[in-house]
Order: structure tokens, then sequence, then C-alpha cells
């Protein structure tokens, strides 16, 4: 597991012990509140209860107030009303110059309240707890499954067909989604198996070099509008590689004609070796090549062009050295057809022959 999963997952879960406390709280202010608003309501009741008795009784205010214990006459002016201290209602009047406090425990009527409170708040954490649990188990069960649908996708992408894992009773959307995948993948091996037996054919066909073994023109024909549709219709870029002997004609000069065959044969020889199976190499014309590169960036295509010069320069036929110099591009977006890119690439390549030769420009 990697750094990037260990973030995803401490991400998620403060989330989710952000909603769990969020819950906690509200719900303990909600009932905070609901039971603020009774003790209001019950304190409103006792002050005009209160109050209906001291007026009934201001004749014999004196006798009345005996018979409460939290009843007080004080000397001091306060203004009437009632307050709330903890659990006690505090009811003040004015009568006839007097001020009179009288004190009623409400702790009794508030305790059951008190009480469903509680059990409310502990009803709510237990559930925002559980949510908290399995949302967390949840997502820990998709992101396992993403893992594995990564590693699916990695492995059609690096055509490694036989690590895909087999096809799965679909329990759920996911290994629904999985086994989609899988079935794409085949189809995707069983499409590139048909192409090399479709390349295998062409070779069968009048489009191999006599001289060198390597495809033609004519082959370059065929193929030309199949590949160049494919590139555009495909998210993977399909890169050239022009490729030119350097100083063949000095070659053919001083050794003759012959062994300037034989220098063509060594070096086509040299690059289908280093080549990757998929790839496509053509004679252009003369000394000249062209490599054509499916499904390959233009920096993995300017990589594979130094791997063929250093190839060419460190194998020489007989102590004859020879080299090669090379231009790399891409089919793009507004090209019309392949050959547009192959122009590309040619220009590339005589910018290599003016820097030097033995080299390769992009």
């Amino acid at each position: 597991m990697n750094l990037k999963h260990y973030k995803i997952r401490i991400t998620i879960f403060s989330i989710l012990i952000l909603v769990t406390f969020f819950a906690i709280f509200l719900s303990y202010e909600v009932n905070k509140k609901t039971i603020n608003s009774l003790k209001e309501n019950l304190a409103k009741k006792i002050y005009i209860l209160r109050k209906n008795e001291l007026l009934t009784h201001e004749k014999n205010l004196q006798n009345f107030l005996k018979n409460f214990k939290n009843a007080e006459i004080i000397s001091t002016k306060e203004n009437p009303g009632y307050k709330i201290i903890d659990n006690t209602v505090i009811s003040i009047f004015r009568i006839k110059d007097k001020t009179i406090i009288i004190k009623d425990s409400i702790k009794q009527e508030i305790s059951p309240l008190l009480q469903l409170a509680t059990i409310n708040l502990i009803v709510i954490t237990v559930i925002s707890l559980m949510f908290f649990t399995l949302m967390f188990c949840f997502i820990e069960f998709l992101l396992k499954r993403f893992k594995i649908v990564r590693s699916i996708i990695a492995n059609i992408k690096q055509r490694k067909f036989e690590k895909l894992p087999p096809l799965t009773p679909e329990k759920n959307i996911c290994d629904e989604f999985r086994n989609e995948i899988i079935k794409l993948g085949r189809e995707i091996e069983t499409y590139i198996k048909l192409l090399s037996l479709k390349v295998e054919d062409y070779k069968k066909k009048a489009y191999i070099d006599e001289l060198t073994h390597t495809f033609n023109r004519n082959f370059l024909k065929e193929i030309e509008s199949k590949i160049f549709l494919k590139a555009k219709v495909s998210s993977f870029p399909t890169s050239v590689i022009m490729i030119d002997i350097d100083d063949f004609k000095k070659i053919n000069d001083t050794y003759g004609h012959k062994k300037g065959d034989e220098v063509l044969a060594h070096i086509a020889k040299i690059l289908q070796n280093n080549l990757r199976k998929e790839d496509i190499l053509i004679r252009y014309g003369g000394e000249e090549f062209l490599t054509l590169l499916n499904e390959t960036e233009l920096h993995t295509a300017l990589a594979i062009a130094k791997k063929l010069i250093k190839a060419v320069e460190s194998n020489p036929l007989n102590n004859l050295k020879a080299t090669i110099s090379a231009g790399v591009s891409k089919i793009e977006y507004n090209d019309k057809n392949l050959y547009d890119s192959v122009k590309r690439a040619d220009s590339n390549l005589y910018k290599a022959k003016r820097n030097g030769k033995n080299r390769v420009e992009i």
C-alpha cells in the first residue's frame, strides 16, 4: 500500500469522525434547547400560580407565607419576575412595597426529561458510531476493489494477459465491473493475436524486401490508412522513426555495391533485433528505413532511436564501421494521413545529418 492510499484513508477517516462528532454535538444541543424550553414553560406556570396565590391571600400574607419553606420577605427592592438557577425557579413579587421571593424546586419534574435526554444522546452516539464503522468498512471494501481493478488495468496496458484473473461470481456491482474489465482485456488480447496473424499473413505476400528481409513500400501502402485511423481513434499515440545510413554512397564508392548490399542487410538485421515484436520496420528506399511504433509515446520512440544508433555503431561488419542517423515524429491530431508524420520525421532526420550524423533529432 503506497502513501497515496494512506492519505486517502486518513482523509476519509477524518471526515467520518467529524460527521460522527457533529451528529453527537447536534443531538446534545437539541436536547439542551428542548430541556431549557421546558424549564422556561414550567417556570412561567409556577410564577403565574404563585402570583395568583399571593393576590388571593394578600390580606393574610404573613400566615400564607408560613406554608412555604423557601419563601421570604426582603427589604430591598427587586424587579418582579422569575429566573431559573440550576433546577430552582425563583419568583419575585412586589406587594404593598414588600419584595417577596419564593423558591420552587423543579428537579423532580425535570429529572425524567434529563434521563430521557441522556438516553437519547446515548442512542444517537451509538447510531453515529455504527454509521461511522459501517461507512469506513464500506469505503475500505471499495478501495480494495478499486486496487484490484487498477491491477487488472495495469496488466492489460502492459499486455500481461496471462496475469489476468479468472471471472468470479457476480455478487455485487463491483464484481460485475471487475468481470467486464477482464472480458475487455481478453478481447484486446484476441485482437492483438489477430493482428499478429495478419502481420504473418502479410509476410507471406509480396511485401518483403528481398535484400533486407524487412517490409517494403508496398506493405506501407497496404497498412498506412489502417495504422493512421487506429492512431486517430486510440488514446495511445503512434510514433515514427526515419533512419538513414550515414555516408552510404561513400561505402558503395569505396568498397563496391556488393559490400554496400551486405552493409544494408547487416544494419537491417541489427535494427530488427533491437526493435520490439510489435514494431514495424520498412525499407523506405535506398538506404532509408521507416519504423512504425504503435502505442508509443514520443519520448519512448526517442529512447528506441538512441538504442538503434548505439547498436549499429557498436556492431561493425567485418571491421567496416557504419553509423545511422534518425528523425523521430508522431501522428498528430491535425495530420491528414500517416505521411504527414513521416515528412516531419524525415525533416528531423536531415536535421540530425546537418548536426553531425550518428544522432537522432526530434
